[in-house]
């Protein structure tokens, strides 16, 4: 069960915006504290914040409260957060300054379609690029552990004995089907050649 904390009862979702410009954000203070909070984040050096694209451009801005959102506690507050970012982002696009979508798990981020598009692309071209270190790598390993290497295959044979027999039967089989052998039925012997004439 969720934990309900009686201080969300004051939570608001709220615009700072300047020039088409928006960013998106929760709290639970009154808008001119958490301003002023923003404000302060921004002063500091090497502490960013997504508001402070809106900053940069003029420190005269807008603030307004889209909604008064009363919940229970931080999670639902930054859930209906993220709601909001993803409809300013549908709206308007990179002129929404957030970065983040408040509310989203990490599992939630890498499964949208163009987060894993671009995940492939990547892992593609980084397994292209490391081809040879890889080969040299598995190379190295196999060296080190050769004994470790032949006890894990020993005991996997060892387990796995009466299906790695079938696996074999199945395979003999289908080699001598191709391989010439008329006694298992190969119909490819039986093609008449002077049909392709």
């Amino acid at each position: 069960m969720d934990i309900i904390d009686e201080r969300y009862k004051n939570g608001k979702i709220y615009e700072i915006s300047y020039d088409g410009y928006y960013y998106v954000g929760s709290t639970i203070d009154t808008l001119d504290e958490r301003i002023r909070k923003h404000l302060v984040d921004y002063r500091k050096q090497g502490k960013y914040v997504s508001s402070e694209e809106i900053f940069k451009l003029s420190l005269n801005f807008n603030k307004d409260v889209i909604e008064n959102y009363p919940c229970n506690n931080k999670q639902e507050l930054e859930k209906r957060e993220g709601f909001h970012i993803l409809e300013y982002k549908k709206k308007y696009g990179e002129k929404c300054v957030n970065k983040k979508v408040s509310g989203r798990t990490d599992a939630e981020y890498r499964e949208q379609p163009h987060i894993v598009e671009h995940r492939k692309k990547y892992m593609k071209s980084y397994n292209y690029n490391r081809k040879d270190e890889q080969k040299e790598y598995k190379i190295i390993y196999n060296e080190n552990n050769r004994e470790y290497i032949l006890k894990k295959g020993e005991i996997y044979r060892e387990t796995n004995r009466e299906a790695l027999r079938i696996s074999d039967s199945k395979r003999y089989y289908w080699k001598k089907s191709w391989g010439g052998d008329i006694r298992f039925n190969n119909n490819l012997l039986q093609i008449r050649l002077d049909l392709f004439v």
